[in-house]
């Protein structure tokens, strides 16, 4: 299946890291299957969402049961996001460095919740068909959609300019014998010099 476009540097590091945990298939996206094989502690519990490291390292992700449904997933992978990609607490960091680490943790969730290599773009998706696949928002599966279709749209642009053909005007010399001939035949039948 030909791809596109190439992958940016975010899309491949999720690639490389789900498909060295084995999560190949929308089916493995399960949060609770994705936490497990990248060794996250996770669970749902009836207080507010969060994700953090601890000093050892090890990696925690409680999610609020009343978020089950739409959003559920976008959330999930939100969290993965910051508990894989970032450090420190972000209720002493500076606004901008927080706001850089949420920034990051949606990019992260566009690109984890729909991988790159789980898409087949050799079918038509419509955000109808990303949603039941993937088990994401509305939201998210149009966000997807339009990142697919500007990069497709940049690639395409850009292959488009780097081969652009060459146009050379034409003359009688480098053509072949039988063509010169052909010319000659009909410039005696119209009149007209080719030669």
């Amino acid at each position: 299946m030909k791809k596109p476009y190439k992958p940016t540097f975010i899309e491949q590091w999720v690639v490389n890291t789900f498909v060295s945990a084995d999560i190949i298939y929308p089916s493995d996206l399960e949060p609770d299957r994705v936490a497990r094989a990248l060794g996250i502690d996770y669970s749902v519990w009836p207080g507010i969402t969060c994700s953090y490291r601890d000093a050892r390292g090890n990696m925690f992700i409680m999610e609020n049961s009343n978020t089950y449904g739409t959003g559920f997933r976008d959330q999930f992978f939100h969290e993965l996001g910051h508990v894989i990609r970032d450090s420190g607490d972000q209720l002493s960091m500076p606004k901008l460095y927080r706001e850089s680490q949420e920034w990051d943790a949606n990019l992260f969730a566009l690109y984890a919740a729909i991988p790159f290599h789980m898409i087949d773009f050799d079918r038509g998706y419509t955000v109808h068909s990303i949603i039941n696949e993937f088990n994401v928002s509305v939201e998210l599966a149009k966000k997807r959609i339009d990142d697919i279709r500007e990069k497709t749209y940049w690639e395409q642009k850009r292959q488009l300019e780097t081969y652009k053909p060459v146009f050379r005007p034409f003359t009688l010399e480098n053509c072949t014998d039988e063509t010169k001939r052909i010319m000659r035949q009909l410039s005696k039948q119209t009149g007209v010099k080719y030669i």
